[in-house]
């Protein structure tokens, strides 16, 4: 999948590539596959390093695995980009 995304020219393509990745990560971690959505959303945050959504999935993604360092990391990163976002100050108090 990344590969194609690197091959991807024209930016339809490459918009076609970057949501298959944000879908796969979403489905990964909804299907409990924690590791799986890491990795796929990590990539696709790459891609496109603006989306709150992504990081608050891919720090839940971390928090699963225990990985708290990395999911702290993340959803500081979502509170940069959206200081309001309620569920990131959630998942950082715990709650």
């Amino acid at each position: 999948m990344t590969d194609g995304l690197g091959r991807a020219s024209d930016p339809a393509t490459r918009q076609d590539f970057t949501r298959t990745l944000l879908e796969g990560g979403q489905q990964a971690l909804a299907l409990g596959d924690a590791r799986g959505a890491i990795t796929v959303l990590r990539e696709y945050v790459r891609q496109e390093p603006r989306d709150v959504n992504a990081y608050v999935n891919l720090g839940k993604a971390y928090l699963t695995t225990g990985d708290t360092g990395e999911a702290f990391s993340a959803l500081r990163h979502v509170l940069e980009l959206a200081p309001q976002n309620e569920e990131a100050r959630r998942l950082l108090l715990g709650r």
